[in-house]
């Protein structure tokens, strides 16, 4: 009789076991659940926030605006955002007018340039930004001067005058400019 409760009890301690170890494991798949689920809603609340990523070929490697005021040469902001950065690509169009050249802003005072950054277009390495290029934009005007860089261009032999350029800039791109100022 002895020998037979032992054996019963220790027929109940396995089944208490298994039991017990299967509700652990049941506990821990639970867990796994939840813990997914929160993930997922995690994921889904993050894009649907509208923040969009960009990748370098969309942006054009355009890597940073920096503007600054053009009188005392201020830094007012440094643009990163590629929402931005996106829109400046969009809005800009900057075409060469026939004849328009440095006498066309003559008189007009300058009121702000924005520097621009971009990342090397070589496909090893992840180097810094350099500047390409800066607009000046003058008060009240349409007309804006462009200047690349020659050191970023790998044209230092160029004078500054062969890399400078006016033109009218459209009302979508003043707009662009316009809204940096002000949310700056």
């Amino acid at each position: 009789m002895k020998q037979k409760a032992e054996s019963l009890g220790g027929i109940v301690r396995d089944k208490v076991s298994r039991i017990w170890e299967s509700g652990i494991r049941m506990a821990g798949i639970c867990m796994c659940a939840v813990l997914c689920i929160a993930a997922g809603a995690l994921l889904v609340g993050c894009s649907a926030s509208g923040e969009r990523t960009y990748t370098r070929e969309e942006l054009q490697n355009l890597a940073r605006i920096e503007v600054y005021e053009a009188e005392s040469d201020t830094l007012l902001r440094t643009i990163e955002d590629g929402e931005t950065l996106y829109r400046y690509l969009q809005a800009f169009e900057a075409e060469p007018e026939e004849g328009l050249g440095e006498e066309a802003a003559e008189g007009a005072e300058e009121s702000y340039y924005f520097e621009f950054y971009m990342y090397p277009v070589a496909k090893f390495g992840d180097k810094e930004p350099k500047k390409a290029y800066t607009i000046v934009l003058y008060q009240d005007t349409d007309i804006a001067r462009i200047v690349g860089d020659a050191e970023s261009l790998h044209m230092a032999f160029l004078s500054e005058d062969l890399l400078t350029f006016y033109y009218r800039t459209s009302e979508e791109e003043q707009a662009f400019y316009n809204s940096l100022l002000i949310d700056g």
